[in-house]
């Protein structure tokens, strides 16, 4: 994946910050988006052919029909063919009769019919007591139905038997769902309190658009929520940011057969395995030189690499049990960029990625570092390698294989970040670890081998005199090594593993891990390079020694991606807008977790357990947290903790932060790794410090469009409230509603 550099990466603009992008392994992803172009969120991804027959407004007038008391605007859901009319049992004067009730409609058909009967708008009468069917003609004869659908309200107040959570300053009550689809709340006793209200899919499916209907408030309203935090962090509307203020364009991998049974590149390979430069490994003696498949990855082919090994350390000279080849690529292709620039990677900066990955750059690189990549990875996500499922031996590298590999290149022939618009960082390619055979497997570099972007790993960009790991961009390569580790990690402990699960995870939670594994070894490559504040700030955007939540304006790391898109289905990859919101979005609901239900170690049990989807989360939780949440609930619990991210939390479930603003010694959430004598520290969140902040829904600024399955829906609610609040919400009828009171 990549960035477009057009400018010092330490300062980067407000919504796009700095974005580590490194490709997923086998499952990999799909297509390659445009950035530049992205969405309005107010977009219905509809087929053009819909657009000759679509109902586009539909209501009720109190003109038109005598026994209203009011209009009723009936809400489209274009999705799902639905109209909505929630004001339905409240519009009438005395009790309601739907039986002769005329609606008023826009249409883009030649016609409407309700029961072969022509509609007329403002005319036809009909009878609503039942859902009944409009169908749209359009000039073609082809047709479209819309269900309209009235609802009852449910009543709702804080006194009802529901879920509830109490702080110091601060309530959460979860209301579950309704079945009616709508609901009044009434909240009384406030004291200069302010209530947001979020929504939660808890399916896969698409939902209903939840809206925020009306507020009342009985007392002084003042300005919102978001308003006392401008001083902080600017609200920016995302869905007006694609004209051009990303400053990235990743590139993404095409689909692939992770077990090797592709056929992709055959001739190629073919005249590979005769080419004298390919190795024959014998007791761990690498050649000088070899020759490699680089994935090409838009679209997916490959090219072959000639490659020097730049540094080899055996396995007994590392602090853990691997050894470490990394190979640099040479100028043989005319097209690469050590061959336009003239450039090459030089001993001490593979000395210095030597000893951030496995601690020693070899017997005489002085002192061992106590906690390289290698060695936190493993412990928090277990083992790289080892014993095999019986079904895939022989086909698989030794089980005893104790060597990895990095391979420094210019990948995909991006060349230099800073006048590249997209180029790929790193990737894992899971068919290297399968045993190569020409007609099943024929794109293996039978290695456990690691892909780094060598042009990015040797920019010199952070104003020091010389190059250093601590760097921007090289320090995002290391980083990048423990994020394609966890990916070769995650692959071993959920498919190749003798006693593994056999689920190959999906991709959110693969990268929802090697997200966190970034996260993890920033702390103690900072601890022993040093550099300054951004160096491996990683996806939090926040020196990994400042356990603090940061000031306000931050504008780097991952958590500005999900503030601007935090309405996104959290277990899906990709889209129209590119999968940089699907980081944020993932990075965003890892750390809740780490920071709520066991701390890092949550990590190694989620890739330990039997399952690859939203269910390695419910299990982990369950194991670490000894409570069992539906996957909804924690979407549930997730919501409200965003919301109250500005502020320490000490109940499980609602926590992002552990210090307080300017405190001179800030608490980080620290735990330790069973079995492994290590301790791991992760720092506050505060998501208001971000820019931007998290995007909020209001009653004169309403959702619009289906909800996306397992996602929330963020409203911002009456604010500074002294006595009484009422408001009236719709939503669809499996939809969980929270509402959270905070104290100013």
């Amino acid at each position: 994946m990549g960035w477009k550099t057009e400018r010092d990466p330490k300062r980067v603009p407000a919504l796009w910050g700095f974005l580590p992008i490194a490709a997923f392994v086998a499952l990999s992803l799909a297509g390659c988006p445009n950035l530049f172009d992205g969405p309005d969120e107010d977009d219905d991804p509809i087929e053009d052919a819909d657009d000759a027959r679509e109902l586009t407004a539909f209501g009720f007038s109190e003109a038109q029909n005598d026994a209203l008391s009011e209009d009723i605007e009936g809400r489209i859901d274009q999705y799902r063919n639905m109209i909505l009319a929630p004001a339905f049992s409240t519009a009438f004067d005395g009790a309601p009769d739907r039986t002769g009730l005329v609606a008023e409609f826009e249409t883009t058909g030649a016609s409407v019919v309700v029961d072969g009967v022509e509609q007329v708008s403002g005319e036809t009468e009909n009878d609503f007591t039942e859902e009944i069917t409009y169908t749209v003609i359009a000039e073609d004869g082809s047709t479209r139905e819309y269900v309209v659908a009235g609802v009852e309200p449910e009543s709702w107040s804080a006194d009802d038997d529901i879920d509830k959570t109490e702080g110091e300053d601060y309530e959460v009550f979860h209301f579950g769902s309704s079945e009616r689809a709508a609901a009044e709340l009434t909240l009384e006793d406030l004291d200069d309190a302010d209530v947001f209200v979020t929504f939660t899919n808890p399916n896969p499916g698409t939902a209903l658009a939840p809206v925020l209907e009306t507020a009342t408030v009985a007392g002084s309203t003042s300005t919102s929520f978001l308003s006392q935090q401008s001083t902080r962090s600017t609200e920016v509307d995302a869905a007006s940011a694609g004209g051009g203020g990303y400053s990235a364009t990743p590139l993404l991998r095409e689909e692939f057969d992770p077990v090797g049974s592709g056929s992709n590149g055959g001739d190629l390979q073919a005249s590979l395995t005769d080419d004298a430069l390919r190795s024959s490994e014998d007791n761990g003696d690498f050649p000088d030189r070899e020759l490699f498949l680089l994935e090409s990855l838009s679209p997916q082919s490959f090219t072959k690499a000639g490659a020097r090994n730049a540094l080899q350390i055996e396995p007994g000279e590392t602090p853990g049990t691997h050894g470490l080849v990394i190979w640099v690529e040479d100028e043989d292709d005319p097209d690469s960029w050590f061959a336009e620039t003239g450039n090459d990677i030089d001993e001490d900066q593979v000395a210095a990625l030597a000893r951030a990955f496995i601690g020693t750059d070899g017997p005489d690189g002085g002192d061992d570092m106590e906690d390289p990549i290698v060695d936190v990875v493993s412990d928090v996500f277990g083992k790289p390698w080892g014993q095999v499922r019986e079904d895939l031996e022989g086909s698989l590298l030794d089980a005893e294989e104790d060597y990895l590999h990095i391979f420094l290149g210019d990948i995909a022939r991006a060349g230099d970040p800073s006048e590249s618009e997209q180029f790929v960082i790193g990737y894992f390619f899971g068919n290297d670890v399968f045993i190569h055979d020409d007609d099943s497997n024929e794109n293996s570099n039978e290695k456990l081998m690691l892909y780094l972007h060598a042009p990015a790993f040797d920019a010199d960009d952070n104003e020091h005199d010389d190059w250093d790991l601590t760097d921007f961009w090289p320090s995002e390569v290391a980083l990048t090594a423990a994020h394609e580790l966890q990916h070769l990690v995650h692959f071993y402990q959920k498919v190749i593993r003798a006693d593994g699960p056999r689920e190959q995870s999906d991709t959110w939670l693969d990268e929802l891990t090697s997200m966190m594994a970034e996260e993890i070894v920033g702390l103690p490559l900072k601890e022993e390079f040093g550099g300054d504040d951004s160096a491996f700030a990683g996806p939090r955007g926040i020196n990994p020694e400042d356990l603090s939540a940061g000031e306000s304006g931050i504008d780097i790391g991952r958590l500005p991606w999900f503030n601007a898109y935090n309405t996104r289905n959290l277990v899906t990859w990709g889209g129209p807008d590119g999968v940089l919101p699907d980081y944020g979005t993932s990075y965003a609901f890892g750390a809740w977790l780490a920071r709520n239900y066991g701390g890092a170690p949550l990590m190694g049990e989620i890739l330990g357990n039997d399952y690859g989807d939203h269910r390695a989360v419910e299990a982990a939780v369950a194991e670490m947290a000894e409570e069992d949440l539906s996957f909804g609930e924690l979407l549930e619990r997730w919501s409200a903790a965003v919301l109250l991210s500005d502020r320490v939390v000490e109940e499980p479930g609602y926590r992002y932060r552990k210090a307080e603003d300017n405190d001179p010694d800030p608490e980080g959430f620290t735990t330790e790794v069973d079995g492994s004598g290590r301790t791991v520290t992760l720092g506050s969140i505060d998501l208001f410090n971000y820019e931007p902040a998290p995007k909020l829904y209001t009653v004169d600024d309403p959702f619009e469009g289906s909800q996306q399955g397992y996602s929330n829906v963020y409203y911002e609610g009456p604010q500074a409230v002294s006595g009484v609040a009422e408001f009236e919400m719709s939503f669809d009828s499996d939809t969980r509603v929270t509402v959270i009171v905070r104290e100013r």
